[in-house]
Protein backbone atom coordinates (compact mmCIF):
# COMPACT_ATOMS: atom_id res chain seq x y z
CA UNK A 1 0.00 0.00 0.00
CA UNK A 2 1.06 3.30 -1.16
CA UNK A 3 2.52 5.71 2.05
CA UNK A 4 0.24 8.93 2.65
CA UNK A 5 1.67 12.31 1.01
CA UNK A 6 -0.51 14.26 3.08
CA UNK A 7 -1.71 13.69 6.58
CA UNK A 8 -4.69 15.71 7.60
CA UNK A 9 -5.91 16.35 11.13
CA UNK A 10 -9.60 17.63 11.21
CA UNK A 11 -13.06 17.20 12.79
CA UNK A 12 -14.74 15.19 9.60
CA UNK A 13 -18.52 14.58 9.03
CA UNK A 14 -20.20 11.25 8.73
CA UNK A 15 -18.89 9.43 5.64
CA UNK A 16 -21.68 10.00 2.91
CA UNK A 17 -22.24 13.32 4.47
CA UNK A 18 -20.63 17.08 4.26
CA UNK A 19 -22.89 18.60 6.78
CA UNK A 20 -23.95 16.78 9.35
CA UNK A 21 -25.20 16.56 12.73
CA UNK A 22 -22.57 16.01 15.74
CA UNK A 23 -19.87 17.81 13.53
CA UNK A 24 -19.31 21.66 13.27
CA UNK A 25 -18.29 23.88 10.35
CA UNK A 26 -14.76 23.02 10.70
CA UNK A 27 -15.84 19.29 9.69
CA UNK A 28 -17.61 20.02 6.37
CA UNK A 29 -14.75 23.19 5.80
CA UNK A 30 -12.28 20.14 5.67
CA UNK A 31 -13.86 17.68 3.65
CA UNK A 32 -15.01 20.32 1.18
CA UNK A 33 -10.28 21.59 1.26
CA UNK A 34 -9.59 17.88 0.84
CA UNK A 35 -11.78 17.34 -2.12
CA UNK A 36 -10.35 20.70 -3.52
CA UNK A 37 -6.41 19.77 -3.00
CA UNK A 38 -7.21 16.58 -4.78
CA UNK A 39 -9.20 17.93 -7.81
CA UNK A 40 -7.11 20.80 -8.06
CA UNK A 41 -6.29 21.14 -11.88
CA UNK A 42 -2.64 21.40 -10.66
CA UNK A 43 -2.28 18.02 -9.85
CA UNK A 44 -0.13 16.33 -7.08
CA UNK A 45 1.47 13.38 -8.60
CA UNK A 46 -0.36 10.29 -7.65
CA UNK A 47 -1.01 12.35 -4.35
CA UNK A 48 -2.37 9.77 -1.51
CA UNK A 49 -4.11 11.63 1.84
CA UNK A 50 -5.29 10.21 4.75
CA UNK A 51 -7.53 12.50 6.61
CA UNK A 52 -6.83 11.64 10.53
CA UNK A 53 -10.44 12.04 12.26
CA UNK A 54 -12.48 12.27 15.25
CA UNK A 55 -13.94 8.82 16.43
CA UNK A 56 -18.08 9.32 16.09
CA UNK A 57 -20.24 7.53 18.42
CA UNK A 58 -16.94 5.80 20.10
CA UNK A 59 -16.75 4.04 17.25
CA UNK A 60 -12.87 3.69 15.13
CA UNK A 61 -13.33 2.40 11.64
CA UNK A 62 -10.99 3.16 8.53
CA UNK A 63 -12.52 3.51 5.00
CA UNK A 64 -12.22 5.18 1.84
CA UNK A 65 -14.32 7.74 0.36
CA UNK A 66 -13.74 9.83 -3.01
CA UNK A 67 -10.46 8.31 -3.15
CA UNK A 68 -9.78 9.69 0.41
CA UNK A 69 -8.95 7.53 3.12
CA UNK A 70 -10.51 8.12 6.27
CA UNK A 71 -9.09 6.65 9.63
CA UNK A 72 -11.07 7.50 12.80
CA UNK A 73 -8.19 6.92 15.35
CA UNK A 74 -8.63 10.00 18.01
CA UNK A 75 -11.31 10.28 20.50
CA UNK A 76 -12.33 14.33 21.73
CA UNK A 77 -12.01 15.54 25.17
CA UNK A 78 -9.78 12.27 26.08
CA UNK A 79 -7.10 12.61 27.72
CA UNK A 80 -5.04 10.84 25.23
CA UNK A 81 -6.20 12.44 21.98
CA UNK A 82 -3.00 13.71 21.17
CA UNK A 83 -1.31 9.95 21.49
CA UNK A 84 -3.19 8.46 19.72
CA UNK A 85 -2.56 10.73 16.98
CA UNK A 86 1.14 10.86 17.50
CA UNK A 87 0.85 7.16 17.37
CA UNK A 88 -0.29 7.82 13.37
CA UNK A 89 2.23 10.59 12.73
CA UNK A 90 4.80 8.66 14.73
CA UNK A 91 4.97 5.71 11.64
CA UNK A 92 3.42 7.64 8.69
CA UNK A 93 6.47 8.72 6.32
CA UNK A 94 4.98 11.45 4.97
CA UNK A 95 5.95 14.71 6.24
CA UNK A 96 3.08 17.12 5.48
CA UNK A 97 0.47 17.48 7.76
CA UNK A 98 -2.90 20.09 7.42
CA UNK A 99 -4.26 20.23 10.87
CA UNK A 100 -7.17 22.25 10.69
CA UNK A 101 -7.70 23.83 14.13
CA UNK A 102 -10.41 25.58 16.79
CA UNK A 103 -9.74 25.88 20.17
CA UNK A 104 -12.82 23.31 21.38
CA UNK A 105 -12.03 20.56 18.67
CA UNK A 106 -10.07 18.33 20.62
CA UNK A 107 -11.69 19.24 23.78
CA UNK A 108 -12.07 21.42 27.00
CA UNK A 109 -9.28 23.74 28.11
CA UNK A 110 -6.76 20.90 29.13
CA UNK A 111 -6.93 19.83 25.14
CA UNK A 112 -5.77 23.13 24.23
CA UNK A 113 -2.49 23.63 27.14
CA UNK A 114 -1.41 20.44 25.46
CA UNK A 115 -1.18 21.44 22.03
CA UNK A 116 1.31 23.54 21.76
CA UNK A 117 3.33 20.39 23.31
CA UNK A 118 1.97 18.13 20.90
CA UNK A 119 3.50 20.48 17.77
CA UNK A 120 6.44 20.36 19.68
CA UNK A 121 6.58 16.62 19.42
CA UNK A 122 5.84 16.67 15.41
CA UNK A 123 8.41 18.83 15.05
CA UNK A 124 10.83 16.74 16.71
CA UNK A 125 9.56 13.76 14.13
CA UNK A 126 10.59 16.04 11.43
CA UNK A 127 7.06 16.64 10.45
CA UNK A 128 6.10 19.90 8.72
CA UNK A 129 2.82 20.83 10.14
CA UNK A 130 0.81 23.74 8.36
CA UNK A 131 -2.49 24.71 10.90
CA UNK A 132 -5.15 26.67 9.34
CA UNK A 133 -6.44 28.55 12.14
CA UNK A 134 -10.61 28.87 11.83
CA UNK A 135 -10.30 31.08 14.93
CA UNK A 136 -7.63 33.96 16.05
CA UNK A 137 -8.91 35.45 19.29
CA UNK A 138 -6.74 38.28 20.60
CA UNK A 139 -9.18 39.69 23.74
CA UNK A 140 -10.77 37.69 25.87
CA UNK A 141 -13.16 40.32 26.93
CA UNK A 142 -14.70 40.63 22.80
CA UNK A 143 -16.38 37.32 24.43
CA UNK A 144 -18.30 40.15 27.06
CA UNK A 145 -19.07 37.06 29.18
CA UNK A 146 -19.77 34.15 26.29
CA UNK A 147 -19.86 30.48 27.65
CA UNK A 148 -18.81 32.17 31.22
CA UNK A 149 -15.65 33.71 29.85
CA UNK A 150 -14.30 36.94 32.14
CA UNK A 151 -15.60 40.51 30.93
CA UNK A 152 -12.51 42.15 32.89
CA UNK A 153 -10.06 42.54 35.68
CA UNK A 154 -6.91 40.22 36.37
CA UNK A 155 -8.95 37.12 35.29
CA UNK A 156 -8.93 38.60 31.64
CA UNK A 157 -5.54 39.99 31.63
CA UNK A 158 -4.29 36.26 32.81
CA UNK A 159 -6.51 35.00 29.70
CA UNK A 160 -4.72 37.39 27.56
CA UNK A 161 -1.53 36.09 28.39
CA UNK A 162 -2.44 32.68 28.04
CA UNK A 163 -3.90 33.83 24.60
CA UNK A 164 -0.73 35.03 23.39
CA UNK A 165 1.44 32.15 24.59
CA UNK A 166 -0.93 29.87 23.14
CA UNK A 167 -0.32 31.53 19.96
CA UNK A 168 3.18 32.24 19.60
CA UNK A 169 4.34 28.62 20.67
CA UNK A 170 1.61 27.36 18.07
CA UNK A 171 3.25 29.53 15.51
CA UNK A 172 6.91 28.80 16.26
CA UNK A 173 6.86 25.09 16.58
CA UNK A 174 4.40 24.91 12.92
CA UNK A 175 6.11 24.88 9.51
CA UNK A 176 3.51 27.18 8.22
CA UNK A 177 -0.12 28.91 9.29
CA UNK A 178 -3.23 30.03 7.12
CA UNK A 179 -5.88 31.97 7.93
CA UNK A 180 -9.35 32.79 5.71
CA UNK A 181 -8.77 36.55 6.29
CA UNK A 182 -6.41 39.93 5.81
CA UNK A 183 -7.58 41.43 9.38
CA UNK A 184 -6.94 37.99 10.65
CA UNK A 185 -3.51 37.91 9.77
CA UNK A 186 -3.05 41.23 10.83
CA UNK A 187 -4.48 39.95 14.38
CA UNK A 188 -2.14 36.73 14.38
CA UNK A 189 1.40 38.62 13.21
CA UNK A 190 1.03 39.98 16.70
CA UNK A 191 2.13 37.04 18.58
CA UNK A 192 4.90 35.43 15.52
CA UNK A 193 6.57 35.67 12.31
CA UNK A 194 4.23 37.59 9.63
CA UNK A 195 6.37 35.26 7.02
CA UNK A 196 4.68 31.82 7.93
CA UNK A 197 1.31 33.56 7.42
CA UNK A 198 -0.63 33.12 4.46
CA UNK A 199 -4.19 34.18 2.99
CA UNK A 200 -6.39 31.88 1.94
CA UNK A 201 -10.35 32.30 2.05
CA UNK A 202 -12.96 30.48 3.14
CA UNK A 203 -14.21 28.39 0.48
CA UNK A 204 -17.44 27.70 -1.33
CA UNK A 205 -19.21 24.59 -2.27
CA UNK A 206 -20.08 24.15 -5.82
CA UNK A 207 -22.89 21.69 -4.81
CA UNK A 208 -25.43 24.24 -3.29
CA UNK A 209 -24.78 26.86 -6.01
CA UNK A 210 -27.93 28.52 -7.38
CA UNK A 211 -28.48 29.54 -10.77
CA UNK A 212 -31.26 31.64 -10.33
CA UNK A 213 -33.14 33.65 -12.79
CA UNK A 214 -32.26 37.40 -12.93
CA UNK A 215 -35.73 38.08 -12.17
CA UNK A 216 -36.82 36.47 -9.92
CA UNK A 217 -35.14 36.47 -6.65
CA UNK A 218 -37.56 34.59 -4.66
CA UNK A 219 -37.85 30.52 -4.60
CA UNK A 220 -41.83 30.19 -4.27
CA UNK A 221 -41.89 26.37 -4.11
CA UNK A 222 -39.65 26.81 -0.97
CA UNK A 223 -41.55 29.33 0.20
CA UNK A 224 -44.88 27.10 -0.32
CA UNK A 225 -43.26 24.36 1.28
CA UNK A 226 -41.94 26.83 4.37
CA UNK A 227 -45.67 28.46 4.92
CA UNK A 228 -44.23 31.67 4.18
CA UNK A 229 -47.02 34.50 2.53
CA UNK A 230 -46.05 35.79 -1.45
CA UNK A 231 -45.43 39.00 0.66
CA UNK A 232 -43.32 38.64 3.05
CA UNK A 233 -39.34 39.41 3.30
CA UNK A 234 -37.61 36.63 4.60
CA UNK A 235 -34.22 36.94 6.64
CA UNK A 236 -32.26 34.23 7.38
CA UNK A 237 -29.48 33.93 10.16
CA UNK A 238 -27.98 30.42 9.73
CA UNK A 239 -25.31 28.50 12.06
CA UNK A 240 -25.01 27.44 15.55
CA UNK A 241 -26.90 29.47 17.64
CA UNK A 242 -24.07 31.58 20.01
CA UNK A 243 -23.61 35.02 21.96
CA UNK A 244 -20.83 36.17 20.07
CA UNK A 245 -22.88 35.94 16.64
CA UNK A 246 -25.68 38.31 17.99
CA UNK A 247 -28.82 35.90 17.90
CA UNK A 248 -30.26 37.21 20.98
CA UNK A 249 -29.98 40.75 19.74
CA UNK A 250 -31.49 40.20 16.47
CA UNK A 251 -34.19 38.45 18.07
CA UNK A 252 -34.60 40.78 20.34
CA UNK A 253 -34.69 43.94 17.62
CA UNK A 254 -37.75 41.68 15.85
CA UNK A 255 -39.47 41.75 19.04
CA UNK A 256 -39.47 45.96 20.00
CA UNK A 257 -39.30 47.19 16.13
CA UNK A 258 -41.66 43.87 14.62
CA UNK A 259 -44.61 46.28 13.19
CA UNK A 260 -41.63 48.22 11.44
CA UNK A 261 -39.89 45.73 10.24
CA UNK A 262 -42.91 43.43 8.19
CA UNK A 263 -40.90 41.24 7.78
CA UNK A 264 -40.13 37.43 9.03
CA UNK A 265 -36.40 36.00 10.84
CA UNK A 266 -35.53 32.20 10.15
CA UNK A 267 -32.99 31.31 12.58
CA UNK A 268 -32.00 28.11 10.78
CA UNK A 269 -29.57 26.00 13.63
CA UNK A 270 -29.46 24.73 17.31
CA UNK A 271 -26.98 24.54 19.78
CA UNK A 272 -23.29 23.97 18.94
CA UNK A 273 -22.49 20.11 19.98
CA UNK A 274 -19.55 21.33 21.33
CA UNK A 275 -21.01 23.40 23.99
CA UNK A 276 -24.21 21.14 25.19
CA UNK A 277 -22.83 20.29 28.82
CA UNK A 278 -22.26 24.06 29.42
CA UNK A 279 -25.05 25.14 31.55
CA UNK A 280 -24.63 28.93 30.81
CA UNK A 281 -24.90 28.46 27.10
CA UNK A 282 -27.75 25.87 27.53
CA UNK A 283 -29.94 28.42 29.34
CA UNK A 284 -29.08 30.73 26.51
CA UNK A 285 -29.88 28.96 23.56
CA UNK A 286 -33.43 28.00 25.64
CA UNK A 287 -33.67 32.02 26.10
CA UNK A 288 -33.71 32.06 22.00
CA UNK A 289 -36.14 29.89 22.02
CA UNK A 290 -38.68 30.96 23.88
CA UNK A 291 -38.97 34.35 23.01
CA UNK A 292 -39.62 32.68 19.11
CA UNK A 293 -42.40 30.67 20.72
CA UNK A 294 -43.75 33.84 21.81
CA UNK A 295 -43.62 35.89 18.54
CA UNK A 296 -46.70 34.51 16.83
CA UNK A 297 -44.67 33.21 14.18
CA UNK A 298 -42.59 36.27 13.01
CA UNK A 299 -39.72 34.51 14.56
CA UNK A 300 -38.43 30.88 13.72
CA UNK A 301 -35.78 28.47 15.02
CA UNK A 302 -35.66 25.57 13.11
CA UNK A 303 -32.94 23.75 15.53
CA UNK A 304 -30.28 21.75 13.56
CA UNK A 305 -30.69 21.60 9.93
CA UNK A 306 -30.39 18.47 7.96
CA UNK A 307 -27.84 18.69 4.41
CA UNK A 308 -30.84 18.08 2.39
CA UNK A 309 -32.69 21.03 4.25
CA UNK A 310 -29.87 23.57 3.68
CA UNK A 311 -31.18 24.83 0.50
CA UNK A 312 -34.46 25.07 1.30
CA UNK A 313 -33.96 27.77 3.98
CA UNK A 314 -31.87 29.65 1.70
CA UNK A 315 -33.71 29.42 -1.49
CA UNK A 316 -36.43 30.45 0.50
CA UNK A 317 -34.99 33.70 1.62
CA UNK A 318 -34.38 37.05 0.36
CA UNK A 319 -31.58 38.29 2.61
CA UNK A 320 -29.02 37.07 4.78
CA UNK A 321 -28.32 39.05 7.94
CA UNK A 322 -24.97 38.36 10.14
CA UNK A 323 -25.22 40.14 13.58
CA UNK A 324 -22.10 39.58 14.77
CA UNK A 325 -21.01 41.16 18.08
CA UNK A 326 -17.29 40.42 17.77
CA UNK A 327 -15.64 39.08 14.59
CA UNK A 328 -12.99 35.96 15.27
CA UNK A 329 -12.79 33.86 12.00
CA UNK A 330 -14.32 33.95 8.81
CA UNK A 331 -18.04 32.76 8.59
CA UNK A 332 -19.43 29.43 7.31
CA UNK A 333 -22.44 30.45 6.86
CA UNK A 334 -21.27 33.55 5.09
CA UNK A 335 -19.73 31.41 2.44
CA UNK A 336 -22.88 29.32 2.36
CA UNK A 337 -24.57 32.56 1.65
CA UNK A 338 -22.38 33.02 -1.62
CA UNK A 339 -22.51 29.39 -2.47
CA UNK A 340 -26.14 30.29 -3.28
CA UNK A 341 -26.08 33.38 -4.66
CA UNK A 342 -27.68 35.10 -1.67
CA UNK A 343 -27.81 38.85 -0.72
CA UNK A 344 -25.90 39.68 2.62
CA UNK A 345 -26.11 42.01 5.27
CA UNK A 346 -23.37 42.19 8.08
CA UNK A 347 -23.08 43.96 11.49
CA UNK A 348 -20.55 46.56 11.74
CA UNK A 349 -17.77 44.04 13.86
CA UNK A 350 -17.71 42.10 10.33
CA UNK A 351 -16.37 45.41 8.91
CA UNK A 352 -12.96 43.52 7.95
CA UNK A 353 -13.68 41.44 6.04
CA UNK A 354 -13.40 43.77 3.55
CA UNK A 355 -10.00 43.88 3.27
CA UNK A 356 -9.35 40.94 1.75
CA UNK A 357 -8.50 41.30 -1.81
CA UNK A 358 -10.90 39.90 -3.72
CA UNK A 359 -14.06 41.15 -2.07
CA UNK A 360 -12.30 44.73 -2.00
CA UNK A 361 -12.22 44.72 -6.04
CA UNK A 362 -15.93 42.70 -6.61
CA UNK A 363 -17.24 45.55 -4.64
CA UNK A 364 -15.58 47.96 -6.98
CA UNK A 365 -17.00 45.69 -10.04
CA UNK A 366 -20.59 45.92 -9.12
CA UNK A 367 -20.11 49.78 -7.90
CA UNK A 368 -21.10 49.03 -4.01
CA UNK A 369 -19.80 50.49 -1.23
CA UNK A 370 -19.30 48.48 2.01
CA UNK A 371 -21.28 50.72 4.46
CA UNK A 372 -24.16 50.02 2.35
CA UNK A 373 -23.54 46.14 3.16
CA UNK A 374 -23.20 47.23 7.07
CA UNK A 375 -25.35 48.14 9.92
CA UNK A 376 -24.74 48.97 13.33
CA UNK A 377 -26.17 48.35 17.13
CA UNK A 378 -27.51 51.36 17.45
CA UNK A 379 -30.54 53.47 16.44
CA UNK A 380 -32.46 52.43 13.16
CA UNK A 381 -29.63 51.51 11.34
CA UNK A 382 -31.06 47.72 11.06
CA UNK A 383 -34.54 48.75 10.16
CA UNK A 384 -33.13 51.39 7.22
CA UNK A 385 -30.46 48.80 5.71
CA UNK A 386 -33.79 46.36 5.56
CA UNK A 387 -35.87 48.87 4.00
CA UNK A 388 -32.75 49.14 1.21
CA UNK A 389 -32.93 45.57 0.58
CA UNK A 390 -36.77 45.84 -0.12
CA UNK A 391 -35.79 47.61 -3.15
CA UNK A 392 -35.45 44.75 -6.08
CA UNK A 393 -32.71 46.66 -8.21
CA UNK A 394 -30.35 47.03 -4.93
CA UNK A 395 -31.32 43.44 -4.15
CA UNK A 396 -30.24 42.00 -7.39
CA UNK A 397 -26.79 43.81 -7.54
CA UNK A 398 -25.99 42.66 -4.26
CA UNK A 399 -27.26 38.97 -5.24
CA UNK A 400 -24.70 39.67 -8.16
CA UNK A 401 -21.81 40.26 -6.00
CA UNK A 402 -22.64 36.84 -3.76
CA UNK A 403 -22.47 34.96 -7.34
CA UNK A 404 -18.97 36.39 -8.44
CA UNK A 405 -17.76 35.35 -4.74
CA UNK A 406 -18.79 32.09 -5.49
CA UNK A 407 -16.72 31.57 -8.29
CA UNK A 408 -13.71 33.50 -7.06
CA UNK A 409 -13.70 31.37 -4.26
CA UNK A 410 -15.04 27.51 -5.31
CA UNK A 411 -13.10 24.79 -3.24
CA UNK A 412 -11.59 24.00 -6.44
CA UNK A 413 -9.54 27.50 -6.85
CA UNK A 414 -9.17 27.71 -2.96
CA UNK A 415 -7.93 23.89 -3.32
CA UNK A 416 -4.98 25.30 -5.91
CA UNK A 417 -4.25 27.29 -3.09
CA UNK A 418 -3.31 24.73 -1.05
CA UNK A 419 -1.74 22.97 -3.03
CA UNK A 420 0.79 25.81 -3.44
CA UNK A 421 1.38 26.48 0.44
CA UNK A 422 1.76 22.36 0.62
CA UNK A 423 4.28 21.81 -1.86
CA UNK A 424 5.53 24.54 -3.67
CA UNK A 425 8.83 23.47 -2.57
CA UNK A 426 8.76 20.72 -4.77
CA UNK A 427 7.68 17.43 -2.01
CA UNK A 428 5.65 15.00 -3.47
CA UNK A 429 6.73 16.01 -6.93
CA UNK A 430 4.53 18.58 -7.46
CA UNK A 431 3.32 20.64 -10.63
CA UNK A 432 1.81 23.04 -9.07
CA UNK A 433 3.24 26.55 -9.67
CA UNK A 434 3.48 29.01 -6.91
CA UNK A 435 0.29 31.22 -6.75
CA UNK A 436 -0.37 35.04 -5.84
CA UNK A 437 -2.64 34.62 -2.40
CA UNK A 438 -5.28 36.75 -2.11
CA UNK A 439 -2.92 37.91 0.82
CA UNK A 440 -1.17 41.55 1.69
CA UNK A 441 2.68 40.51 0.97
CA UNK A 442 3.90 42.99 2.92
CA UNK A 443 4.14 40.69 5.87
CA UNK A 444 4.17 43.95 8.52
CA UNK A 445 2.20 43.86 11.60
CA UNK A 446 -1.07 45.68 11.70
CA UNK A 447 -0.40 47.15 15.04
CA UNK A 448 -3.27 49.63 15.10
CA UNK A 449 -6.07 46.87 14.21
CA UNK A 450 -9.29 47.25 16.44
CA UNK A 451 -8.97 44.16 18.61
CA UNK A 452 -11.62 41.74 17.78
CA UNK A 453 -12.17 38.35 17.54
CA UNK A 454 -14.74 32.91 14.54
CA UNK A 455 -16.38 27.83 11.29
CA UNK A 456 -14.73 28.81 11.01
CA UNK A 457 -16.90 30.75 13.66
CA UNK A 458 -18.13 27.48 15.67
CA UNK A 459 -16.29 27.83 19.34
Amino acid sequence: MKPADLLVITSYPLQGQTHGKGTVGIASYAKNTVNGIQNSKFKVQSLKIVVLAEQLNNKKEIYQEEGIEVKRVWKRKSFFVYLSLLKEIYFSKTENILLEFELSMFGGMLSVIQFPLFLLLTKLFKKRVIIVFHQVISDIKDFNGYLGTPRGGLKAILYNFLIGSFYGMALNFSYKAVVFDEFLKEKLVYFGNPNKITVIPHGVEDQFKVQSSKFKVKNEEERRILGIKENEFVILCFGFIAGYKGTDWIVNQFKVQSSKLKVKLIIAGGENPNHVNNKIYMDYVEKIKQEAESSNGQIIVTGFVKEEKIPLYFKASDLVVFPYKTLMSASGPLSLAFSFGKPFLVSEKMRDIFKTKDLYKLLTKHKLKEDELIFSFENQSLEEKIKSFQNRDFLLKVENLSKDLAKTRSFEKIGEEYVSVLFSDGSCHSSAPKFTHFANKRGDPFWGAPTRVTHQDEV
